[in-house]
């Protein structure tokens, strides 16, 4: 089992961890005995397990509001920061966003109080509470073989919508479960237990791999059967819209899925959780249909009234699209389509244009043990540049070549994101330096990784290591993280004795790496390909300079739990020459969890008449978490309404904020994972402020 429950001293409480997506959730209680809970509370259909302890309180952190609900889960108000609230007696469940799915079953007269990053809750003599605990750990349980035929790659992605959810609660993440493989064979074979999608929903595409490809995200999502036909369209219940007419066929895929995903979200708002609904009142008023209509109605009902709604009026309220897959129409790539699925990514037919990536215009003490200057060729791959999609937050090159403009997909790192997942309760960093002048950057960076809370993390650092000792610590399954701060060539590593070629290494054991050295593209293709899942490389050689910008910033954002290609598109900014890094293998790939909130970046705009202008872009917590939905508060002057109260889908954007300076810094610090706030970017470069002085600083 993946939940594993533990008593703490220091404060008294309870621990629970799950010890596969490696996060961890401690409450604070009067007494930290523990017993099993029972299983047949009102939201059992909602968790995997159940404790009861016996306290006058439970204290944890939380994000920044509390749902209330009745004992049958019909909804009473949500507690947002800085409130506190008595509840009547009765028997209630309160649930929160936490790293854990949490839902607590407590009776009496509850008072809830919910602070920056903390929920309280007081009861006025000792009482049995019972948590229910979720893991959101999802892996395939099938697998469906499939000929290069088109048609039958048309009937082995039609099966894995099957055990989709079709209602508008679907687009909740933890609701979607990971699709079955696909593998190719000399037959088609589909487990007889994948129930089939409802026939009233069709997609017709040319028999091409690469229409296939790129319908399948369709496919997926509307529960519908992919059929192979000369004309595309979309048929419902007998009604046809054409596909590809005004536009290209990727096009209105892409604006299909995206359009019903999100009025999908407006709908679900109509269920009994009744969470604040993500979109602006003119946006809900301009709709053609009653959302109470929309969450009880099939799929096909709701896609046809969804259909009449312009996407020009919702596409500014739209979260970016996790991920866009570039891949080559071959039938090969079918084994991807269900990691694309997971983590709600579109297929786009692999096209780039060759070009040519420049190193670093600061070329003096450049990272290199090498003498030579210029663009160096990796194993005569050519440079590609990527037509890139703006609305994701990842765009994946899986074809020939090394992208200027993208992350580089590799196959084998979505694999292993699935084999490597192993039961344990700490986080393992592996630091390693080569360079005796850079050991004050691993020293920095040490910190970074090594933060407290959550989940128990380790760092291990080393320097001065041969190339058999390197090679042994990137064969250990401890490491969940591999940095390596030094130099290197199209040879390898640079070691004490020479270069270690990572070709050379048998099996890798760490999971992400980031190689901070020169010319590590082909050093991280060879770590995926060895038993990676993805990680950070460098095409090109990069200064010191550069490299300890970017190094330091990527622990950072990773520890705070952006994904590797967030991380290195934030990192990456401020340098002049930002394609020297790229994301090799699985892009999307996580290292940490945030404990508190979403990963956010706060970008200020200092303005005239002492003010400045303030808004947070999130990120996802996890490569699958498309679809939350974040409540993002800023405090005005105490006692008067917030200068700021919205929910939006992340990822996403706040709505520009204009603050007075002295309200700037309680209104940074209160969002954020890590000890202090979040990062903070002013005028292109990003901050780490800790206190509120800091953040004054940046606006002078």
């Amino acid at each position: 089992m993946a939940l594993e429950y533990r008593q703490t001293t220091d404060p008294c409480g309870i621990e629970v961890v799950d010890t596969l997506e490696q996060i961890s959730l401690q409450f604070s209680t009067s007494d930290n005995r523990f017993a099993p809970g029972p299983t047949d509370v009102s939201f059992w259909e909602f968790v995997d397990e159940t404790i009861a302890v016996d306290t006058r309180y439970v204290t944890f952190e939380s994000d920044v509001f509390v749902g209330t609900f009745d004992g049958d889960l019909n909804s009473h108000e949500k507690i947002f920061e800085r409130e506190a609230v008595s509840l009547p007696v009765g028997t209630h469940i309160v649930s929160a966003p936490t790293s854990i799915k949490l839902y607590l079953l407590v009776t009496g007269s509850p008072e809830i109080r919910v602070g920056p990053a903390r929920t309280h809750i007081e009861f006025e003599t000792t009482r049995r509470v019972v948590f229910g605990f979720r893991s959101e750990h999802s892996e395939p349980t099938a697998t469906v073989k499939t000929t290069s035929d088109p048609s039958d790659i048309a009937r082995a992605i039609t099966a894995l919508s099957g055990e989709q959810p079709t209602a508008p609660d679907g687009t909740w993440p933890a609701l979607r479960r990971y699709p079955p493989r696909i593998a190719l064979d000399d037959e088609l074979a589909i487990p007889a237990d994948l129930d089939a999608p409802e026939a009233s929903i069709e997609i017709v595409v040319p028999p091409r791999y690469g229409a296939l490809f790129s319908a399948a995200p369709m496919a997926h999502y509307l529960g519908a059967r992919l059929v192979v036909g000369e004309s595309p369209a979309l048929a419902v219940d007998g009604e046809t819209i054409s596909l590809g007419r005004d536009r290209s066929l990727q096009s209105d895929i892409e604006r299909t899925v995206r359009r019903t995903f999100f009025l999908d979200g407006l709908s679900r708002t109509a269920s009994r959780f009744n969470p604040r609904l993500p979109a602006t009142e003119e946006l809900r008023a301009a709709l053609p249909f009653d959302l109470e209509w929309a969450y009880d109605a099939s799929m096909s009902d709701r896609l046809r009234a969804y259909m009449d709604v312009p996407f020009e009026m919702l596409e500014p309220e739209m979260p970016r699209v996790p991920l866009v897959a570039h891949l080559p129409p071959v039938p090969e790539h079918v084994s991807l389509i269900p990691h694309i699925l997971h983590r709600f990514g579109f297929v786009r037919p692999a096209r780039g244009r060759p070009t040519t990536v420049h190193q670093s215009t600061v070329e003096a003490f450049v990272r290199e043990s090498c003498h030579g200057v210029g663009t160096v060729k990796q194993d005569g791959e050519r440079y590609v540049d990527v037509a890139v999609s703006d609305d994701a937050l990842a765009n994946a090159w899986f074809g020939p070549g090394i992208p200027s403009n993208a992350a580089k997909g590799i196959a084998q790192g979505y694999e292993h994101a699935l084999q490597n997942r192993q039961e344990k309760d700490t986080i393992d960093v592996l630091v390693v330096c080569t360079d005796r002048s850079m050991l004050p950057e691993q020293d920095v960076v040490d910190e970074y990784y090594d933060k407290k809370s959550g989940i128990r993390r380790k760092v291990s650092a080393h320097s001065d290591v041969s190339r058999s000792e390197l090679s042994r610590l990137l064969e250990d399954e401890q490491y969940d993280l591999f940095h390596f701060i030094g130099h290197a060539t199209e040879r390898g590593l640079e070691c004490r004795d020479g270069f270690l070629d990572v070709a050379q290494v048998d099996t890798v054991g760490v999971d992400l790496f980031v190689l901070n050295a020169c010319e590590t593209y082909q050093q991280g293709v060879e770590l995926v390909s060895r038993g990676a899942v993805g990680g950070v490389g460098t095409n090109v050689r990069v200064s010191n300079r550069d490299a300890t910008v970017v190094g330091q910033n990527v622990s950072r954002l990773l520890s705070e739990g952006f994904s590797l290609s967030a991380a290195v598109e934030q990192a990456t900014i401020e340098i002049d020459s930002p394609s020297q890094y790229l994301v090799l293998g699985e892009c999307l790939a996580h290292h940490s969890v945030p404990v508190n909130s979403l990963p956010a970046v706060v970008k200020l705009d200092p303005r005239e008449n002492d003010t400045c202008e303030m808004t947070v872009e999130t990120n996802l917590r996890g490569p699958d978490r498309f679809g939350q939905s974040s409540n993002n508060v800023i405090d005005a002057n105490d006692g008067d309404e917030p200068a700021l109260h919205e929910t939006f889908f992340d990822p996403g954007c706040t709505t520009p904020c204009i603050l007075p300076n002295e309200r700037v810094a309680e209104a940074v610090l209160s969002f954020g994972t890590g000890p202090g706030g979040p990062p903070v970017r002013v005028g292109g470069k990003l901050h780490w402020p800790v206190t509120e002085a800091e953040v004054e600083d940046l606006l002078e």
